[in-house]
């Protein structure tokens, strides 16, 4: 049966002020060690973690849409598991965010199909929720969410999401079938550009200041990647 760590459960699931609650409980120091989860203002225990301070996947709380609206805080969900979008983006990753946002709104100008957002909700399941970093639709936007995968996504990775971006991330979107998916690392000043093809990613190119064309089915674009860095 596959382990995790319980302070990796810990960071992963619990926002940092619950996290200082159960410490100044001493409940990190006994076993089996109660895990705390934040219900509108209440507290409530929902798991006893394993003896030695071990969980099994299985034992996880699995919490869905409903349950991910009454959260404080930025999270994303995924299989049912909370995580916890902290912390803060950096400066560069904004200014990174920001210049893909206005370089896309730029190439879209003259289509009147699809449209550039920012961060918002894409439902994709009861028990998964993302929030890409920067995206491009079919469509306008309408309601809470979107429930239709994008027609391309940017992730910025940063240390606490690059993970998460280049597997679980990669994952979802190539078999939710988002077109273009591009892993853009801030540190390195490069992205990577995936297309769907035959329900797989293959990779086009690793982009410093190139440009790219783009087929989002609506119209074609062209990506100058030089304009996100500067």
């Amino acid at each position: 049966t596959k382990r995790i760590d319980l302070a990796q459960i810990l960071m992963r699931l619990v926002p940092r002020h619950i996290l200082c609650r159960i410490k100044q409980t001493g409940l990190l120091s006994s076993y089996p060690c109660t895990y705390l989860a934040q219900t509108g203002n209440h507290f409530s225990k929902i798991l006893e973690i394993e003896r030695m301070g071990h969980a099994r996947i299985e034992d996880l709380p699995h919490y869905v849409y409903d349950e991910y609206l009454l959260w404080e805080g930025r999270w994303e969900l995924i299989y049912g598991i909370p995580y916890a979008m902290t912390p803060a983006p950096t400066i560069q990753h904004q200014s990174i965010s920001h210049k893909i946002d206005v370089a896309l709104a730029e190439s879209l100008k003259e289509c009147e199909e699809c449209q550039a957002l920012l961060p918002v909700d894409w439902k994709i399941e009861e028990d998964t929720v993302v929030q890409p970093d920067n995206l491009a639709i079919y469509g306008k936007a309408k309601g809470a969410y979107l429930s239709k995968a994008p027609a391309m996504i940017f992730e910025i990775l940063s240390k606490s999401t690059a993970a998460k971006d280049k597997t679980t991330k990669f994952n979802i979107y190539e078999r939710e079938g988002v077109s273009h998916y591009v892993i853009v690392d801030p540190k390195e000043q490069l992205a990577k550009v995936y297309s769907l093809h035959e329900g797989r990613y293959v990779k086009l190119m690793d982009a410093t200041d190139e440009s790219c064309e783009f087929d989002l089915t609506k119209c074609q674009i062209t990506f100058d990647f030089s304009k996100i860095w500067a």
